[in-house]
């Protein structure tokens, strides 16, 4: 395993989803490291959704996004969805400003409402 995602914290949840969560050092930086790091535990948990919780997260810069991105496809190419939850206001503020179009990945209140819509609830 590579040792460059320390900042990313990774649960399973059960319902074969994933729960990801940053910690205050997490950069965008790390994503390559933490792309395969995040892949081999979709590989060993089956998982089938990643949860990316954004409930600390306070700023989202265009590098952030295009982390977010690349985690979405790294879903679709393992035949998986990905939800963004606990998206603060003020981000996503930010993000309606810095994009032209919807992000490809549904984003929900908290954990508990990620988990209802895996769920079909």
């Amino acid at each position: 395993m590579m040792t460059g995602c320390t900042e990313l914290h990774i649960s399973p949840l059960g319902d074969q989803a994933l729960l990801l969560e940053p910690g205050e050092g997490f950069s965008p930086d790390q994503a390559d490291d933490c792309l395969v790091v995040v892949q081999e535990a979709m590989q060993r948990t089956s998982a089938r959704w990643l949860i990316f919780d954004l409930t600390r997260v306070v700023l989202i810069d265009r590098a952030y996004h295009e982390w977010l991105l690349r985690l979405h496809r790294l879903a679709r190419l393992q035949h998986a969805g990905m939800l963004v939850a606990g998206m603060r206001p003020a981000v996503a503020w930010t993000l309606v400003q810095m994009l032209d179009e919807e992000p490809p990945y549904r984003s929900l209140r908290d954990i508990d409402e990620a988990l209802q819509f895996i769920r079909g609830g």
